[in-house]
């Protein structure tokens, strides 16, 4: 008896809750119309708008695995804290068969990515290639996903410690006002249209551009007059006119098939930073740099652990003496913003040891 009045109280607080979310949104006429707004939003991956929709949906029926599945990927992009939704992700994926989109393996593979947990993302990531189409796998471009991974298994071997000087979150449309840039002598600014290529006016690109005075070579990110590759890294000569020359993109030591962006090229003279996540990179951007040796470019050098990490790491700026430096990361942030950090260069390795083996009684 003790048992059924408990059911019946748990199904009368529930039916409460969801009147209470109702009439707390002013949204939502119904749970059907909570469900199929949640659902649009997932659908138009505005992940960070149906957190709260699936959050409402998963208050009332925590055992769904489809809920778990689309709270779980929500969860991914709208917390700084990114192993949250490992454990939502996981329950789904072992409850696949009921119903469950078959993406739930992509995105579990994703927040083991993200969490550092390559062996489990590249299973993952496998399965999810096992159950889909060519089709799906290329959309997600899983096969790259795994490479990353990949990539990130050796870059895991060279830890150091960041010394964070500051930090702030900031949106994506403005982060780069935090980079305080007056002593480097030095601005951020947005690409002017005369840079702009036919295919950036039709993206409506907005690429950000480092502007030092007295430079006779401007760097920046383009798709140029064809998208096929992404973005690239070019540059312009200013003329002895004060004319700009024509863009010149750089050659496959730097660019590659996929998105190059943020260049910044150090007062030194010699130095390319960029983001790129192409390379060795171990998912999304990572910062490289790469040295001008009077003739080429040398090969790019990912900045490894703890610059980079398996989100977006992006627009590394350093100062002249290489003593501080700004970037910006996607680490600690939720969809549509972004952490600016200030960091010193002096980087030391974190005193780690992995032990492998089998305790023996």
């Amino acid at each position: 008896m003790k048992k059924i009045i408990c059911h019946i109280l748990f199904f009368i607080c529930n039916i409460l809750l969801f009147i209470h979310v109702l009439h707390g949104q002013n949204i939502f006429s119904s749970e059907e119309d909570l469900k199929k707004q949640a659902n649009k939003l997932f659908e138009e991956e505005e992940f960070t708008k149906a957190y709260p929709l699936f959050s409402q949906l998963l208050s009332l029926y925590s055992k769904d695995a489809q809920y778990n599945y689309k709270f779980g990927t929500c969860l991914l992009y709208s917390a700084g804290n990114k192993e949250k939704a490992v454990s939502y992700l996981e329950y789904a994926a072992k409850r696949q068969k009921q119903n469950v989109d078959k993406e739930v393996f992509f995105y579990l593979g994703k927040a083991y990515h993200f969490n550092y947990r390559f062996v489990d993302a590249v299973n993952a990531y496998n399965h999810y290639k096992k159950v889909t189409s060519q089709r799906q796998q290329e959309k997600y471009d899983v096969a790259r996903q795994i490479e990353m991974c990949n990539n990130g298994k050796k870059l895991l071997k060279n830890i150091t410690e960041l010394s964070v000087l500051a930090k702030k979150e900031m949106t994506d449309a403005d982060f780069f006002r935090s980079y305080n840039l007056t002593e480097f002598n030095s601005k951020l600014i947005i690409k002017p249209e005369d840079l702009k290529s036919s295919v950036d006016k039709k993206k409506k690109e907005q690429n950000l551009m480092y502007l030092a005075p007295n430079r006779n070579q401007i760097y920046f990110s383009s798709y140029g007059t064809d998208d096929k590759n992404g973005k690239d890294i070019f540059y312009v000569n200013r003329l002895p006119s004060g004319e700009l020359s024509n863009p010149i993109r750089l050659n496959a030591t730097i660019n590659t098939k996929y998105d190059e962006d943020f260049p910044f090229f150090h007062p030194n003279g010699t130095t390319l930073y960029f983001s790129s996540k192409g390379h060795n990179s171990m998912g999304g951007y990572d910062v490289f740099k790469s040295e001008w040796n009077g003739s080429n470019w040398g090969k790019p050098v990912n900045m490894d652990f703890a610059i980079n990490t398996p989100d977006d790491d992006i627009l590394f700026v350093s100062d002249s003496t290489d003593q501080t430096a700004y970037f910006s990361s996607r680490r600690e942030s939720t969809q549509g913003t972004i952490m600016v950090y200030k960091i010193r260069l002096e980087r030391k390795p974190l005193n780690t040891a992995i032990i492998k083996g089998i305790l023996a009684k």
